[in-house]
């Protein structure tokens, strides 16, 4: 898949995602408009449902009044959240960078969501604010130092989701840890390295780290370290136009110009070399390709001495 059409797939992903969360915006709609019609009503309602058992009357208006806080309010964030990010799609070509600030919208919609939830539970139990925090103090004084790195966490997070540091897709390194990113949450960001494992690293770890995000370079710089016996070093020029010549199937991958063998350490049993380059792309598996026909030069160097001697 080349990179037109793979923007075209994740630019067609992410609008049917859209119009799935617009469905479910229209049936919020409904629901909300019933629950209207219904606080209209309201008097015949709880009249139709107390009938029997008066005592219900007030247990169902707070019932009620936080159920519509809750959907009504829930409805509005779902709008603001679609306009935004229809403006986004429309006004940008996806690409993970994009995606990365939907991400961050999404999460900052969870975030209200359950700040809404957590108001409508005050209105159900008609909680007042200032005997709840002048009664719980101490709770919450100790809930905020026992969630304070959780805190950090989340805002840390959604930094790293609104910068332009990092993003879906990129190529990173952070810390001793390299990989790509695969996912960014309000706790972690994931990573998944050349063994596809998968690595989960807090967003305080992240944002305290030293990073490298090769899509962000003019290229990754890729470093092959050779240890040779001296007799079998000869020129290191020679070396450089071998290495070059040996690589030529991957110009359209890396400068060819650039291409640098350099000399690391000398020692009477060994020679160490290294071969430096810089890819314009990140790209595990053709790293690996380059790699081993850099080594299958030495070797067959190698190979070809013994033979003489």
């Amino acid at each position: 898949m080349n990179k037109l059409s793979e923007v075209s797939h994740q630019k067609t992903h992410l609008v049917k995602k859209e119009n799935r969360k617009r469905i479910s915006f229209l049936l919020k709609l409904l629901l909300v408009a019933g629950l209207i019609y219904a606080n209209i009503r309201y008097d015949y309602w709880i009249s139709f449902f107390t009938a029997n058992n008066p005592d219900l009357a007030v247990p169902l208006a707070r019932v009620f009044r936080a159920l519509l806080f809750i959907l009504t309010s829930n409805l509005l964030i779902s709008l603001a959240r679609i306009v935004l990010v229809a403006v986004y799609i429309r006004r940008k070509n996806e690409r993970s960078r994009e995606r990365n600030v939907v991400l961050a919208i999404n999460r900052m919609v969870t975030l209200l969501n359950i700040t809404v939830i957590v108001v409508g539970g005050f209105l159900l139990f008609e909680l007042e604010w200032d005997d709840f925090f002048s009664t719980f103090s101490l709770v919450a004084v100790a809930t905020v130092l026992l969630t304070k790195d959780y805190i950090s966490n989340t805002v840390n997070g959604l930094i790293n989701m609104m910068s332009d540091q990092l993003a879906l897709g990129d190529r990173v390194k952070i810390g001793t840890h390299e990989g790509t990113i695969k996912d960014i949450t309000l706790s972690n960001v994931y990573l998944e390295d050349e063994e596809e494992n998968h690595i989960i690293i807090p967003n305080n770890t992240v944002f305290a780290a030293d990073v490298i995000n090769y899509n962000q370079q003019r290229g990754e710089l890729v470093e092959v370290p050779v240890e040779l016996h001296p007799d079998t070093v000869g020129n290191i020029t020679e070396w450089e136009t071998r290495i070059k010549e040996s690589l030529q199937p991957f110009h359209s991958y890396i400068n060819l110009a650039k291409v640098k063998v350099r000399l690391q350490h000398v020692s009477t049993d060994k020679v160490q070399l290294v071969v430096q380059f810089r890819s314009k792309t990140s790209s595990p598996g053709r790293k690996k390709e380059m790699i081993h026909t850099i080594l299958q030069q030495f070797i067959t160097a190698r190979t070809s001495s013994l033979k003489k001697d």
